[in-house]
């Protein structure tokens, strides 16, 4: 199973971000893959191909996560990763910081393979943009409450991938 660990929105905060979308979908190239509401999320971390056996070992870890408190995060500009990525970046968050710390080392202290490049909290909005895009949209801020983590199947096929939750851990209630 390709897996990754996430933060899912609510729906006004995907609602913002769709209207963030068509407003940049107006100024762009056709060919760009604009990401469907459904996979609006913010990866923690990225897990790829696991074994199906290993799924109450990762529900254990996500499950852990269960501590930290409800947290705000906010949605601050626009970005590019070269021509590839157009997303949503977030502003910098302590609380999502040490949240990716720790759910990272006991990946890491469990064996799962994960990626040692830096987090950049973001989300994807689309591929195959130019990135002038990212330089010209400016992006009113805004932000919402983080207060659940989901571990998450992708399943590729023809068009765009389908994530499905396999579990999820409600944050604690400040």
């Amino acid at each position: 199973m390709r897996l990754f660990i996430a933060i899912n929105f609510d729906k006004t905060t995907v609602e913002r971000l769709l209207t963030v979308e068509r407003e940049l979908r107006a100024r762009s190239r056709s060919d760009a893959s604009w990401s469907p509401p459904r996979n609006l999320h913010l990866t923690l971390a990225f897990l790829g191909e696991v074994e199906s056996k290993r799924l109450p070992e990762l529900r254990q870890i996500v499950g852990r996560l269960n501590v930290f408190p409800r947290f705000e995060l906010r949605f601050d500009r626009i970005g590019g990763f070269g021509e590839r990525v157009l997303f949503a970046g977030l502003r910098r968050s302590d609380e999502l910081a040490e949240i990716h710390a720790r759910l990272t080392d006991e990946l890491r202290s469990s064996r799962f393979d994960v990626e040692s490049r830096e987090f950049k909290p973001h989300v994807t909005l689309a591929r195959r943009v130019g990135a002038s895009l990212a330089r010209e949209y400016k992006l009113e801020p805004f932000g919402f409450t983080a207060n659940r983590i989901s571990l998450m199947r992708s399943q590729l096929g023809n068009g765009p991938a389908e994530y499905t939750e396999l579990y999820g851990c409600d944050f604690a209630v400040n």
